[in-house]
């Protein structure tokens, strides 16, 4: 990878941009900024602004077309399409030079599901950041592209609390947020039908936290009182999809890892595990967690703060 670039992961994918270029960064309120990745955004309080990023890159669904191939591909714009391969594997490659010049390109591969989008003025950035993409089972943070089966360990207990510290200070944490399949990853106020056993989700996000952002998780982690969150009855709250949960691996000097699940999208089975014990999920957590990701959250019953 580049000197001053970042790789990003979701959906199967990975492509290398500008470190520089911030992730979900832009609702539509204001100016369009210079460059923006899109991927995961999760809960999304936008204004409908549409004006033209100069360089952006999207991934997404492919059954859901980004919003830049609804902007790229229209009247006045130049398209082609030509069948393509993506790491042996069949894809399409739809490129369309728009009317102010911009050229956008979209690779889709059906048999994942997931399409990666770049649109930019500059076509020598435009062809290494293509030339970046691959399709991976498992991403640089370690994060899996399909949730792995559930845990044993992953069950309502009593305790004891998750203790992320008590053989040293973890020096590194990957965080994997994952997007039930067939469910927006936007929380609105139709939910979707109960998924089913058969449901599968697929990696929408990962990150790796180290220094500040590290110590913050674990403290939010280790500060939460033992045993799940209350559940709340029907009458208190509005029922929804059950989403996939947030999944951890604390990485420690030793070489040693610990694995860390929680749950927090509904109003029932809420929690934060690891084999060896069971803690609240608390909004610390997920303020620690998954704004480092760009991911915005809502939960469908009262969390506590710390």
């Amino acid at each position: 990878m580049p000197n001053g670039w970042q790789r990003i992961s979701s959906r199967g994918v990975e492509v290398e941009v500008p470190a520089s270029w911030p992730i979900n960064s832009w609702s539509g309120c204001e100016p369009a900024p210079e460059a923006l990745v899109v991927r995961g955004q999760g809960v999304v309080a936008g204004c409908g602004n549409d004006s033209p990023v100069h360089s952006l890159v999207t991934i997404e669904r492919a059954s859901v077309p980004p919003d830049s191939s609804v902007r790229a591909f229209q009247p006045g714009a130049k398209l082609s399409t030509v069948a393509a391969m993506l790491d042996g594997v069949p894809a399409q490659r739809r490129t369309s030079t728009l009317p102010n010049g911009q050229r956008h390109v979209e690779l889709t591969v059906p048999g994942h599901d997931v399409a990666l989008s770049a649109t930019s003025s500059d076509d020598v950035l435009l062809e290494q950041i293509l030339s970046s993409v691959h399709l991976v089972d498992v991403d640089s943070a370690g994060c899996a592209t399909r949730l792995p089966t559930p845990a044993p360990w992953d069950v309502r207990r009593s305790g004891p609390a998750v203790d992320l510290a008590a053989e040293g200070a973890p020096s590194s944490m990957a965080v994997c947020a994952y997007e039930q399949d067939g469910i927006d990853s936007s929380l609105d106020a139709t939910p979707s039908p109960e998924p089913t056993q058969a449901s599968t989700a697929t990696l929408s996000a990962s990150s790796v936290l180290t220094g500040d952002a590290l110590t913050q998780a674990v403290a939010a982690i280790d500060d939460a009182a033992p045993g799940p969150v209350p559940d709340l009855s029907a009458r208190e709250c509005l029922a929804g999809p059950d989403r996939a949960p947030l999944l951890l691996s604390a990485h420690y000097p030793s070489g040693g890892t610990m694995d860390v699940r929680i749950r927090y999208s509904t109003c029932t089975d809420r929690w934060t595990a690891t084999p060896h014990g069971t803690s609240q999920v608390t909004m610390a957590q997920l303020a620690a967690l998954l704004g480092p990701l760009h991911i915005g959250y809502a939960t469908l019953g009262s969390l506590p703060g710390r």
